[in-house]
């Protein structure tokens, strides 16, 4: 499975060259790793100290609240956050590319890992639950903004570039901002 998963992310490269793709996130090398650290307690107890999940070579780290969020996500739903986040966020935007090329390249990750792929509707529903859940936001068509707040290890500075980015889109929406800030925990039936 590996070495087809190796060969899948080859072909991503690839297909990645072309001039209107703006995804800096897949022409790098893939790590997945959890950094965690330990401390010693006075009673000699190592007690962990988790730090950012880093996702792609570092370019995307998930704060560590966004794991809240992520626990709440099931099959399909994950499994394509997981897939955007690896190879579809641009990590200076947090802006995600949604077209047919995506669509397709998710039923090629799904085939790779041995994953039963979902029918095109039910992948259209698996995006729009992101949206209600406010993970991601709708820019435009084709085009959806993570939500800044899943995001972590970045400055300050930038933080708050992406939150004033984020507000302005749901200001231009007529919604509230702090409601559209927080994802939603709960599962939609």
């Amino acid at each position: 499975m590996i070495e087809n998963f190796q060969k899948f992310y080859e072909q991503l490269q690839k297909s990645h060259t072309v001039k209107d793709y703006d995804n800096e996130v897949s022409r790098k090398k893939i790590t997945a790793k959890f950094i965690s650290k330990t401390t010693k307690t006075e009673d000699g107890i190592f007690l962990p100290v988790y730090e950012d999940i880093k996702l792609n070579s570092q370019s995307i780290n998930l704060s560590t609240e966004s794991l809240c969020f992520l626990v709440h996500l099931n099959g399909h739903t994950k499994n394509l956050l997981l897939f955007l986040l690896s190879f579809h966020v641009n990590s200076n935007t947090l802006e995600i590319n949604w077209n047919n090329l995506v669509i397709q390249e998710y039923f090629d990750f799904c085939d790779t890992l041995e994953i039963d792929p979902p029918s095109k509707d039910y992948i259209k529903e698996t995006i729009k639950e992101l949206s209600k859940r406010k993970i991601i936001t709708n820019i435009k068509r084709g085009r959806y903004m993570l939500n800044p707040i899943m995001i972590g290890g970045v400055d300050e500075i930038k933080k708050e570039k992406l939150i004033q980015n984020y507000s302005k889109i749901a200001r231009d929406k007529n919604k509230a901002v702090y409601d559209e800030m927080f994802p939603v925990i709960y599962n939609f039936k």
